[in-house]
């Protein structure tokens, strides 16, 4: 299935969704910032990202904005998640809301995450 990369700065938000991916065949690391995602995204590739949005230092929304930058991120599939509605379009594939309903998540992971060509 799909390499996932799951970013949050709760712990047990991170091995909830770790855990309820994996069992459904997805591959996934996680980290605790969106700085170690930056530097993550920059050495590996992955079908997909979960970003939580508010995290101290950089949030996930600024994070989104960094990535969509590179053109080698563009097509990246980010799947925001965040308790409060942003207030512009940062160019993320897709939101969820907080608390995340895990049936929704796996529905969404299913159709945002195919495995990408390339090394």
């Amino acid at each position: 299935m799909a390499r996932i990369l799951i970013v949050d700065d709760e712990e047990s938000i991170r091995t909830l969704l770790q855990e309820v991916l994996n069992s459904n065949g997805h591959d996934c690391e996680i980290v605790g910032t969106a700085m170690e995602a930056l530097g993550l995204i920059a050495a590996k590739r992955y079908d997909l990202v979960i970003m939580d949005q508010n995290m101290p230092l950089m949030t996930g929304s600024e994070a989104v904005v960094r990535l969509r930058a590179d053109p080698k991120h563009r097509d990246l599939p980010i799947l925001m998640s965040t308790a409060k509605p942003l207030d512009q379009d940062i160019g993320a594939s897709g939101y969820l809301s907080k608390p995340i309903d895990l049936h929704k998540l796996i529905e969404t992971v299913a159709s945002l995450a195919a495995p990408r060509a390339g090394p």
